[in-house]
């Protein structure tokens, strides 16, 4: 009898160490920092440190996670698919906030040349951006028909000859660039990503 009992205990522990080997088993793992929802977009509860002016209407938003990730962040007051509930910006800084945003790839435009000069017009005193390691598309410029009028940069185009398309955002002020429109230029652009908020709602 005594050995049928210990032979007993001895099965029904290593059914239970089994047991705990088993997927699933562990009902109290925590849920990811910054979740990514269905539709691709970012979320996560955060505590946004500073909110500051980054030219009517971007506002430049940074925040930290929970995990104590830092994010910096671009927010367009304008923009219809940005929700923040109500309130202004500004009055979020330093709370506690939930926020949905989204990565986007962009070209950040350094120089543009047509036959070989300069397009962009700069400060006096300013220099031109280090190209070094900067990427060129040769091709017809598009969009830059018009100086630039609103708040927002203007969108402009360069096509190859392969028909790939290149998206610059760029404040046109410069007749040259006008000018230039249609015509084959060169530009040259590194390639970034941003963050720009969706939604911001602050913590229950």
């Amino acid at each position: 009898m005594f050995m049928r009992f210990m032979l007993s205990v001895a099965c029904l522990g290593a059914i239970l160490a089994l047991s705990a080997c088993q997927p699933g088993a562990t009902p109290n793992a925590e849920a990811p920092v910054i979740e990514t929802l269905a539709d691709g977009t970012m979320q996560a509860v955060v505590d946004l440190t500073t909110i500051e002016d980054a030219g009517y209407p971007m506002f430049r938003v940074n925040a930290k996670a929970a995990d104590g990730q830092e994010l910096s962040l671009l927010l367009n007051n304008e923009d219809e698919k940005v929700d923040l509930f109500g309130l202004e910006p500004a009055a979020l800084a330093g709370k506690k906030a939930t926020m949905t945003y989204v990565s986007e790839a962009e070209l950040d435009l350094l120089e543009l040349t047509a036959a070989g000069k300069p397009l962009i017009m700069r400060a006096k005193g300013e220099t031109a951006p280090d190209l070094a390691g900067a990427k060129t598309v040769t091709g017809k410029l598009s969009g830059a028909d018009e100086k630039t009028a609103g708040d927002l940069p203007s969108e402009m185009t360069v096509t190859d000859a392969s028909g790939k398309a290149f998206a610059f955002r760029h404040f046109i002020t410069e007749d040259a660039i006008t000018k230039a429109n249609g015509q084959e230029v060169t530009a040259a652009f590194a390639e970034n990503t941003q963050l720009y908020v969706r939604t911001l709602k602050l913590a229950d």
